[in-house]
């Protein structure tokens, strides 16, 4: 099956803050809105294909176009996340292989095997009949780290057991046990770690001179034992650390709140006075 000769309309399902891949396209490339994006072996983004020694890091969320540019002169951006993809017709996944590691036959089909020279896409996360843009097809969830390859590694925040793993971002209490929802107090010493980090710009060692431009944080400058910090130490849990943000703005609404009440209790006693 050959790759799009246009956009397509591939469903991302919500999975909390999206996260980008941004960097430079190689020469020649053309990437479709839609189509599966990958880092060939020279480390330049470019349209998936059924070949070995490429990346999977997420889907185009626009056309990017570097016809007859030379390589890097263009970015182009990728969103990982479960990406909903059509199913191969040769290799078709079913739902046996869920959590397994499915393959690129083209840049917007998976297939369950590497036929012997196709690369990995990510891992499935489900088959889906009816996804909110109304796609059916093969629910996998795409990212640098999601099987083990890549500067930030398989247990980085959208590995196989993170937020986007293949065991899904499911909130429902069904699913989870010793549930508890934090006190005021508790809020507040999570909003005081926010207001503490320390926003900054740097470039993944891996990705050399030419990576592109990340904004985020230094785990290094975190209180020991954040929330907003995996287990192993090294990557950061988006799913903690938004969390933490909805505890900073219920602890500044309190404040704001308080503060109104404070106004008009001065204005009331300014009235009486008058």
């Amino acid at each position: 099956m050959a790759n799009l000769t246009g956009p397509r309309k591939t469903d991302v399902l919500d999975t909390g803050s999206p996260v980008f891949y941004d960097r430079g396209m190689g020469a020649n490339a053309k990437i479709y809105e839609g189509a599966i994006v990958c880092k060939n072996p020279a480390g330049d983004l470019v349209t998936a294909t059924g070949a070995t020694g490429y990346i999977a890091v997420g889907v185009a969320d626009a056309t990017y176009d570097n016809t007859g540019g030379a390589t890097g002169a263009t970015n182009a951006r990728a969103r990982s996340g479960i990406a909903v993809l059509a199913n191969s017709v040769g290799d078709p996944v079913t739902k046996a292989d869920i959590g397994n590691v499915v393959y690129i036959e083209n840049d917007f089909t998976v297939s369950k095997t590497n036929g012997g020279s196709q690369s990995p896409a990510g891992r499935m996360w489900d088959l889906i009949s009816s996804s909110p843009l109304g796609a059916t097809g093969v629910a996998v969830t795409l990212g640098i780290n999601v099987i083990g390859t890549g500067a930030t590694g398989a247990t980085g925040p959208t590995g196989p057991t993170g937020p986007t793993g293949p065991t899904g971002p499911t909130s429902l209490a069904a699913f989870k046990s010793d549930i508890r929802h934090l006190t005021e107090n508790e809020e507040m010493l999570l909003a005081a770690q926010i207001l503490g980090l320390k926003p900054a710009t740097y470039r993944y060692n891996a990705d050399g001179p030419r990576g592109s431009l990340k904004l985020g944080f230094i785990i290094d400058e975190l209180e020991p034992g954040s929330p907003a910090v995996e287990a192993d130490g090294k990557h950061v849990d988006l799913y903690a650390y938004s969390t933490m943000l909805v505890a900073t703005i219920k602890m500044q609404q309190r404040q704001i709140d308080e503060l109104r009440a404070m106004v008009e209790r001065l204005a009331t006693r300014t009235e009486t006075v008058q």
